[in-house]
């Protein structure tokens, strides 16, 4: 699907069955056309379930336009409102990408094109919402926040952490 940068979403909708896991991972294709990502929520969601009480992502892929440059992050927030991110460098444009964001209940990865980005991080029981699943978009204080320039291809949500023989498979 592809996302013009000014008002383009995909809404997944609020599974039950996906609303509070610990070891789960999310992947996703995606190719960004313009890093555009410096709107008022200064982020963009490519693939994620933002909390409603503090703005933050419970889990997402995103990028983060917050340091003038184009990260991308894997970020998951816990129950105890602790945000733990491990980052790439900056999204590389017009170019297809495969990122595949896990955790197996204590530790999470980021994977991309295949390759463990080097770092691990803790975490605890995720944060539990009401809030949908998206794609291309992040809310800011409540108002439609930045849109994604670019295109998803494909993305899947696992209720099981990959393991690297399967993340290898997929890419």
């Amino acid at each position: 699907r592809t996302f013009d940068g000014v008002d383009d979403i995909i809404n997944c909708g609020n599974a039950t069955s996906i609303a509070a896991l610990t070891a789960f991972s999310v992947e996703l294709w995606v190719k960004v056309t313009v890093a555009s990502w410096n709107g008022p929520a200064k982020a963009c969601i490519l693939f994620g379930k933002q909390n409603t009480i503090q703005q933050n992502n419970t889990w997402a892929i995103l990028g983060d336009g917050n340091a003038g440059s184009q990260p991308v992050y894997w970020w998951v927030q816990d129950n105890a409102g602790a945000v733990h991110t491990l980052g790439l460098g900056n999204a590389v444009l017009n170019v297809w990408k495969h990122y595949i964001g896990t955790g197996d209940g204590t530790n999470m990865y980021l994977y991309a094109d295949g390759v463990a980005t080097g770092g691990t991080t803790t975490y605890g029981a995720i944060v539990a919402n009401t809030r949908p699943i998206v794609m291309g978009e992040r809310y800011a204080s409540g108002t439609a926040g930045t849109f994604l320039n670019g295109i998803i291809g494909e993305g899947r949500i696992y209720n099981r952490a990959l393991s690297v023989s399967e993340i290898m498979r997929n890419y």
